[in-house]
C-alpha cells in the first residue's frame, strides 16, 4: 500500500523572521533546561530582549542550544544576565585563544548542552552525540562535568 504524507504543507518562517516568536521560545526552552538541570534560575529582562533580537541564523535549534547554555553556565538560582551570552553564541573565542583551546571549549560545551537536553541520561546524550557511554563517560571525566540528580555542574575550570 502507498500511503500519501504530502498532502498539506506548512511554512513556518524561521525565528529570525518572527522576532516577536523568539521570547516565547526563549522562556519554553528556558523552562525546559531547568526542570531537566533541576535548576530555578531565570533569564533577566535585558537578556531576553538580546536574544530576542539576534539574528538567528541556525534557526530554533541554535537558539534551544544557546538557552540551554545559558542555564547550564548561569546561577542554580535567581536572575541570569547576558553576562554569558557571547560564550553561549560561539562568537567569544578570543583572539589569544589557541585551536586547541577553542576546541576544548567548545567540546565541554556541546557535552554539557547535550546531556541537558537529555535530562542528565547519559545513554541518551551519548546517543546524540554519536558516542557510546563509555566514550561520554571519559569525556564527563576530562572535563570535570558533573551530572548529578540535582542538575549539571562543572567542579573546577
Amino acid at each position: 500500500m502507498l500511503y500519501r504524507f504530502d498532502v498539506l504543507r506548512l511554512r513556518v518562517p524561521p525565528v529570525r523572521e518572527r522576532h516577536n516568536d523568539a521570547r516565547l521560545l526563549v522562556e519554553h526552552f528556558w523552562e525546559r533546561a531547568c526542570r531537566a538541570t533541576g535548576r530555578s534560575s531565570r533569564p533577566s529582562t535585558s537578556l531576553l530582549t538580546v536574544l530576542e533580537r539576534h539574528d538567528w541564523p541556525s534557526n530554533v535549534r541554535q537558539l534551544q542550544n544557546v538557552v540551554a547554555s545559558l542555564v547550564v553556565r548561569g546561577t542554580q538560582r535567581g536572575v541570569v544576565g547576558s553576562d554569558g551570552l557571547q560564550s553561549a553564541l560561539g562568537t567569544a573565542a578570543q583572539e589569544s585563544q589557541t585551536l586547541s583551546q577553542a576546541r576544548t571549549f567548545l567540546e565541554r560545551n556541546f557535552v554539557r548542552v547535550a546531556m541537558v537536553r537529555a535530562g542528565g541520561w547519559r545513554g541518551k546524550a551519548a546517543l546524540a552525540l554519536g558516542l557510546s557511554r563509555q566514550g561520554l563517560s571519559k569525556l564527563l571525566k576530562r572535563f570535570d562535568i558533573e551530572d548529578t540528580p540535582s542538575g549539571l555542574s562543572r567542579t573546577s575550570r
